[in-house]
């Protein structure tokens, strides 16, 4: 018998990724390299990889613009000294 009203049940969320959490995510992430997961551990590595891949193309991006901003070869003087 189906439900004719079926409530809503929002998806769960990591929260906030702290240095301790990170670390965890890390290890969930080797043992599931070597076939060695647990169930509790694969549902971590799932909630948290869309907000920490976000946070490092984010990191990414900026690093790029202040790469381009320190690279002195990218600056076109207007009135380029003549030594006068």
């Amino acid at each position: 018998m189906q439900a004719r009203n079926p409530q809503k049940i929002p998806l769960a969320h990591a929260g906030p990724i702290n240095d301790a959490l990170l670390e965890q995510v890390i290890f969930a992430a080797r043992d599931a390299q070597n076939n060695e997961v647990s169930h509790d551990a694969g549902t971590l590595l799932i909630m948290c990889a869309a907000p920490l891949l976000e946070e490092l193309l984010q990191y990414r991006r900026k690093m790029e613009v202040i790469a381009d901003l320190a690279n002195t070869a990218n600056v076109v003087l207007l009135r380029p000294d003549t030594g006068q």
